[in-house]
């Protein structure tokens, strides 16, 4: 049951990929980047964003990968 829930997940998350902007995908990453280099400057920061923004997934394929990271293969302990 889990592994059909999270396949139904995971294929809407696919199917609103264009209306995520980018730099919305790469929030998390960008923000424990800030917290591991506490002195950033300006420059370095747009450089790390757009690296990561380059560094997103292209075609529907790699973007089906990299939204499975977000959901285990187990079911979270409170699914029912």
């Amino acid at each position: 049951r889990w592994m059909e829930h999270r396949r139904i997940l995971i294929e809407q998350e696919l199917n609103k990929w264009d209306d995520t902007p980018s730099e919305e995908r790469i929030k998390p990453r960008l923000e424990a980047w800030k917290m591991v280099n506490s002195v950033i400057t300006e420059e370095e920061l747009e450089k790390k964003k757009q690296e990561y923004i380059d560094g997103l997934p292209k075609t529907d394929v790699e973007k089906l990968e990299y939204l499975s990271r977000n959901y285990p293969d187990h079911p979270p302990e409170d699914f029912r």
